[in-house]
């Protein structure tokens, strides 16, 4: 992919290779016969000086990016006209720095300014993990069919009732009448569909009714979200599995794509433009003074 987007206002010039990602129906389709392009996996980037050093991986969506330091997820949605900052906070977890797992072939590059700042060779993944962030649960990032889930894997006794999730920023946080979770901000929001848990014992899968609770926390000024977990085997592990939606925004970051090429290998090079605000790391929650639309 050849883009071109814009790092605090300067535009800069950005190369994708993908390679040939199998019949998983994850890859680029070849459009030479009419076949329209499937959807693109969810990949995760790793920060080696192009952003803020807080931020270990970073992904990109259609009208957001997703941050992920050793602290918290941050979410930056734009609608065009404005930035606005999401914190998510890891409340007492374990000091955990997120690593990335399931190495892709999609290879990203930057050429901004002189040489020296070019970053060329970035690796992406296919996972972000923060292992043991709780005592004996991990928390997993992935990608299902473009949307981006999360995981928390609870080993045998741990206790779930640990997890809970700081929310900064945020307009309004709560629990619709199906169970999903809302997050409103300024530039629309997102949502989490209802929490599937579940245990695999002898083979066999077995549901756990989950559900999310909010309360606000008006000290701090946060919404505080957990999961409330219906019985289960406490000396078998257990999977809680939601899913992020990020709605609201009528900006279309990714821009236009007015070419593809494919090399001997069957990797997929696609060009086209963009402008986007992923260069620039809100520090704060809320209104991202150093967006420059």
């Amino acid at each position: 992919m050849v883009t071109k987007q814009r790092l605090c206002g300067v535009p800069i010039l950005l190369i994708v290779a993908l390679g040939s990602f199998g019949t998983a129906g994850e890859a680029v389709a070849d459009d030479r016969d009419g076949t329209p392009f499937r959807r693109m996996p969810v990949v995760y980037i790793e920060n080696r000086g192009q952003l803020d050093a807080r931020v270990r991986y970073y992904q990109t969506a259609k009208n957001a990016t997703l941050y992920f330091t050793p602290g918290g997820v941050t979410i930056a949605q734009t609608d065009g006209a404005q930035r606005w900052a999401v914190k998510m906070d890891f409340l007492g977890a374990n000091p955990v720095t997120p690593i990335g797992r399931r190495l892709t072939e999609a290879i990203i590059s930057y050429f901004k300014g002189p040489e020296k700042d070019w970053k060329a060779g970035l690796p992406t993944y296919s996972e972000v993990v923060y292992p043991n962030l709780w005592p004996g649960i991990d928390l997993v990032y992935s990608g299902e069919d473009g949307h981006t889930k999360y995981s928390f894997l609870v080993a045998a006794d741990a206790d779930p009732r640990r997890i809970r999730i700081g929310y900064r920023g945020a307009t309004e946080v709560g629990v619709n009448g199906v169970g999903e979770l809302t997050v409103i901000i300024p530039t629309g929001g997102f949502g989490e569909e209802q929490p599937y848990a579940y245990q695999n014992i002898a083979g066999q899968r077995r549901n756990i009714a989950t559900a999310f609770q909010v309360r606000p926390d008006e000290l701090s000024g946060t919404h505080v979200l957990a999961f409330a977990v219906d019985n289960y085997d406490r000396s078998q592990p257990l999977t809680i599995d939601p899913t992020i939606t990020i709605y609201g925004g009528d900006v279309d970051e990714t821009g236009e794509g007015h070419g593809v090429a494919f090399d001997e290998r069957g990797s997929a090079y696609l060009a086209g433009f963009t402008v986007t605000g992923w260069s620039s790391f809100p520090i704060d929650p809320g209104f991202d003074l150093s967006f420059n639309d």
